[in-house]
């Protein structure tokens, strides 16, 4: 493995280590039990993504963790957070191919981008009337800004390409995150409101995103 290669992944190891112990630390709240739904998704979700280019990959999942990160409480959010991104990161052909630099940098810049994206949704305090807009754009585009920031440097270094070019399989695929992001922090929402068993609703936006990311 190249220097770069492994002083980066050390790196990404370091910082989401770093992360977990914070949220587990400051958590002052449970997860609701609803949080097993919102993984078996993502599971389910992230071993149906849509291939983009080399190491790349876009699936519905975004739209799932952003549903779960609305439900979770201002004290587990952080928690939540790594939860949910731990459990996008378990793509079953990357463990099976035994390709352990794919997976290490799959679920660490899922953990760290969905944290990262809890607790911004939740300083701006979205149960205030006229800042759930605000938070759940503050959500998302911290969410994407992080995983973006990650993946293009650590696939290029992956598969011996260039930072453009990793950037140009992805590129397209942004306004899909923004939009996507954005269903699914509403979809959580009326979620929070209306009960667990509203969970039924993320089928409908899933299926849709899944046809859209694969067009």
């Amino acid at each position: 493995m190249p220097t770069r290669q492994r002083l980066f992944q050390v790196g990404v190891v370091f910082v989401t280590l770093v992360v977990i112990t914070l949220a587990v630390s400051s958590s002052t709240g449970l997860l609701p039990a609803s949080i097993l739904a919102f993984v078996l998704l993502i599971a389910i979700a992230e071993n149906t993504a849509v291939l983009l280019g080399p190491g790349t990959g876009i699936s519905p999942s975004l739209l799932i963790i952003f549903a779960a990160i609305a439900t979770f409480e201002p004290g587990s959010a952080a928690l939540g957070g790594v939860v949910v991104g731990a459990a996008a990161g378990i793509v079953l052909e990357t463990i099976k191919a035994k390709r352990w630099s794919a997976f290490v940098l799959n679920t660490g810049q899922y953990v760290l981008a969905s944290t990262a994206a809890a607790a911004l949704f939740h300083a701006f305090d979205p149960q205030t009337s006229g800042m759930q807009l605000a938070a759940a754009l503050a959500a998302v585009l911290g969410f994407t800004v992080i995983q973006y920031g990650l993946v293009i440097p650590g696939v290029s270094l992956l598969h011996d390409v260039s930072w453009r070019e990793v950037w140009t399989e992805v590129r397209p695929a942004l306004p899909n995150y923004i939009a996507f992001g954005l269903v699914g922090v509403l979809v959580g929402m009326v979620c929070k409101a209306a009960g667990a068993e509203a969970i039924v609703l993320l089928v409908m936006p899933v299926v849709i995103s899944r046809i859209a990311f694969a067009s």
